[in-house]
């Protein structure tokens, strides 16, 4: 409360922090960028004292745990969110995107290393977050073809970083050589199942993309 002109505050990796801090910042009404990253106390309570810094628009929140379905209903409250960082979230899985469902103003979302996020968090995109312009779930191991099939209705999305998912083949290229009219940047190193072939065809259909692989 002493700091009104505090805009932007790093806690990541902070292991000590405990809830009285969390209450104090909450106080700070001209915060516009919080870090939390790497925080293992990040519990139900601290979530609940972040969701009410409403005038937010980056929140990182990576790697930082126990961050149950309580908490990311706590995360829908911050509807002026432009950019969320929730990297290795273990418990932001399909059913906990559903509460993200109001931010209606994301453009950046990363959601990279979710073990448990499933195609179907995607679905309601368009709905959800029409002006999203960055998506990374890079390394989650259950993204299939289908999550780009749901992604090709944001007319925004400039950027998919899906690198690491190993469900992601041809048929995604094949629908961002027609589709993702947006898009200049695509990353998808390290997915076995897309072949040269479909990677020549993608670069020569979208020269204007541009594409990172081992391809």
């Amino acid at each position: 409360t002493r700091l009104p002109q505090l805009q932007v505050l790093g806690l990541s990796g902070c292991k000590q922090l405990v809830h009285e801090a969390f209450g104090y910042v909450r106080k700070c009404t001209g915060i516009r960028a919080l870090y939390v990253s790497d925080h293992d106390g990040l519990d139900d309570d601290c979530m609940k004292f972040i969701s009410e810094l409403k005038q937010l628009n980056y929140l990182d929140i990576s790697g930082a745990n126990p961050v149950s379905s309580k908490s990311t209903s706590s995360l829908g409250l911050l509807t002026g969110l432009v950019t969320l960082r929730a990297d290795r979230c273990a418990m932001i899985a399909a059913d906990g995107l559903v509460d993200l469902a109001p931010l209606h103003n994301l453009e950046h979302l990363s959601l990279a290393g979710g073990e448990f996020l499933e195609d179907d968090a995607f679905k309601d995109a368009k709905a959800h977050w029409p002006k999203l312009r960055y998506l990374s779930v890079s390394g989650c191991p259950l993204i299939t073809d289908k999550t780009f099939t749901y992604l090709a209705c944001l007319n925004a999305l400039e950027s998919v970083d899906a690198s690491g998912c190993e469900g992601v083949s041809d048929s995604s290229l094949e629908l961002i050589r027609t589709e993702f009219r947006a898009l200049l940047q695509l990353n998808v190193t390290n997915c076995s199942k897309i072949t040269a072939q479909a990677m020549d065809r993608l670069r020569a259909a979208r020269p204007l993309i541009g594409i990172i692989s081992n391809r």
